[in-house]
Formats: structure tokens, sequence, C-alpha cells
């Protein structure tokens, strides 16, 4: 009687720690996604801005060469 009496408490322990440690490890979980996605959004920030970046410099590029084929132009008196 004594013996099954201990099983029982056995069981209910391990029960409550099964439960203590599915509850730690989804709180866990949620913690890695919400960095995850903190993380993600940092980098798609980093990228806009490179390619507003890039898309100046393409700009800058293009306007230098505007102007030097408009330099190249030679207006010629006859």
């Amino acid at each position: 009687m004594i013996n099954f009496i201990y099983l029982i408490f056995i069981t209910i322990m391990l029960i409550f720690i099964y439960i203590i440690l599915n509850i730690k490890i989804q709180i866990t979980i949620t913690k890695i996604e919400n960095e995850f996605k903190s993380l993600n959004n940092k980098l798609n920030k980093i990228q806009d801005n490179q390619f507003i970046k890039n898309d100046n410099e393409k700009t800058q590029i293009q306007d230098s060469i505007t102007h030097e084929d408009d330099d190249k132009i030679e207006i010629k008196y006859l």
C-alpha cells in the first residue's frame, strides 16, 4: 500500500515537472522567435538603406556620364 502511494506521488511529481518544463520551453521558443523577427526587421532596414544608397550611387554615376557627354559637345561656328 505504501509503495502504491509513493508510485502515485512520483507520477504526480513527474507530471508537474513535465508541465513546468514544457511551459519553460514554450517561453524560450517564443523569445527566440521574437529575437529572429527583430533581427529580420533590422536586416530588412539595412537592405533597404543599402538599396537606396546603391540607387543614389547609380543616379550620381548617370549624372556624371551625362555631364561628361555634355562636355564633349563642341559648338562650331561657320
